[in-house]
């Protein structure tokens, strides 16, 4: 279901904007809905692509005995105001929806107050969203048990957030990351040998961006609105990765994927 079939978004937001006297950033409201909308579509296409694998696999004959992960939560690291975190809630009220980030911001409870009074309980609730949590804790101290079997996201994440991101959730099998990366620091993503010299930050921003979507293998490289915020990159993968041939490397302090060439699955997308 799209969003546009939700029309009590409207006034769950309205309401967030009075309860806290007009303060709600306008930006931020429309960069949630643009990022929630790729990540909503990612973690369908990966729930589509990963039936796909083990129904493949489950009727091949094998020796190897191959599960992939399933979706079953969905993790937002450095959540910060949380409503991308809220709408994927209330857009997939049969997955666990786990928030971190170190504090809650006011902000936050005013979004889950009014989903509560203007949103729609799913039957036998008591609750609007009685599938989200949110943990107040640094992100580095996710437990890699919280992380199997869900799609973990990052919107933002600043510096080496969006390599702990990923890393961590390939290391912990996860169904599938996404980010939407933000400051990226070159030495996470090229080589020290590397000597970056361009002059635009939005040039370098891209370039970033590829590096990051080769070395962890994107599977999805989109876009928000780039009238919106100009670190608009969306790219997500990790799906299948933790099935069969695909593995998870230690390499120093780093998490490579090993894949045999051409064996990645190609996305279920719609």
């Amino acid at each position: 279901m799209e969003l546009s079939y939700y029309t009590e978004i409207g006034t769950i937001i309205a309401n967030v904007d009075n309860e806290i006297g007009g303060h709600l950033r306008v930006k931020e409201i429309y960069e949630s809905f643009e990022v929630y909308k790729e990540i909503a579509n990612f973690i369908v296409a990966t729930q589509r692509t990963l039936q796909s694998l083990q129904s493949t696999t489950s009727n091949t004959t094998t020796t190897e005995n191959i599960t992939y992960p399933k979706v079953e939560k969905i993790v937002e690291l450095a959540c910060g105001h949380g409503l991308v975190g809220l709408l994927l809630a209330y857009r997939f009220p049969h997955l666990q929806v786990s928030l971190y980030d170190l504090f809650a911001r006011p902000t936050y409870a005013a979004f889950v107050q009014s989903f509560e009074k203007y949103g729609f309980k799913r039957p036998g609730e008591s609750l609007v969203l009685p599938n989200v949590q949110l943990f107040e804790q640094d992100i580095y101290s996710t437990g890699r048990e919280e992380l199997r079997n869900s799609v973990v996201v990052c919107v933002h994440g600043c510096g080496q957030v969006n390599q702990h991101t990923i890393e961590m959730a390939i290391s912990s099998g996860a169904a599938g990351w996404a980010v939407l990366p933000c400051c990226i620091v070159k030495e996470s993503y090229l080589d020290a040998s590397c000597s970056v010299q361009l002059s635009g930050d939005s040039t370098r921003y891209h370039v970033l961006c590829g590096a990051l979507a080769h070395r962890y293998r994107a599977q999805l490289v989109a876009e928000i609105d780039q009238r919106i915020t100009n670190r608009y990159v969306f790219i997500a993968g990790g799906v299948g990765v933790n099935g069969g041939d695909h593995v998870v490397e230690a390499i120093g302090n780093d998490v490579e994927v090993a894949a045999r060439r051409g064996r990645l699955p190609k996305l279920s997308l719609s």
